[in-house]
């Protein structure tokens, strides 16, 4: 890392308003560590650690620990340092908006990303359950009464944010398995008419 990196991952922690003065030699130490192990820039991994801290409200303190568990997605997952350092705040900020633990976002990207999903269409699907759920059409909102709860936030504080995805993920093969059967009366009908 050169001097200039160090210079403006420093600079872009503070002005993300996560580190104060002497903080951020330790955080910017934390970030390096993330940096080393998963070959990714400086600036990139700062970032990405900010946007968790700041999502989620958390302290420099928790960094460590952050950084830990963002390893973890990006060595269980498809994902790289660069492809979530500049957007993953968006998706962790509607994830705590929503009550989804951070936790739960990046097993759904390690999950997702596994399973051969890019990395980018792995956060826009979470980032679309999100918005879905707090702010609900009429037909998600009938969902959700089906489901015996009012909102998206009552739905993931009640079954958790996998939970709510498994019950969503079961109505559809229910409505499937409908429309199979009814496509299988429509051609019986035909048949029998011809």
């Amino acid at each position: 890392m050169s001097q200039a990196d160090v210079a403006q991952a420093a600079y872009d922690a503070v002005s993300n308003q996560v580190v104060r003065g002497a903080e951020a030699f330790k955080f910017l130490a934390t970030a390096a560590e993330l940096a080393r192990t998963t070959q990714s820039s400086l600036t990139d991994t700062q970032n990405l650690l900010s946007s968790a801290i700041n999502s989620y409200g958390l302290s420099v303190e928790d960094a460590d620990r952050l950084s830990a568990q963002l390893f973890t997605t990006i060595d269980v997952g498809r994902v790289k340092v660069s492809e979530i350092a500049n957007t993953f705040g968006r998706t962790t900020f509607l994830g705590n908006a929503l009550g989804v633990t951070l936790e739960e976002i990046q097993a759904g990207l390690a999950t997702l990303t596994v399973q051969g999903v890019r990395t980018s269409d792995a956060e826009t699907f979470l980032t679309n359950v999100f918005q879905k759920l707090l702010k609900p059409t009429e037909a998600t909102t009938r969902i959700l009464n089906q489901l015996g709860v009012a909102s998206g936030e009552a739905a993931v504080q009640t079954f958790g944010f996998s939970g709510v995805l498994e019950k969503l993920v079961n109505l559809v093969k229910m409505v499937m398995l409908i429309l199979q059967n009814c496509l299988m009366k429509l051609e019986v009908e035909r048949a029998l008419k011809a």
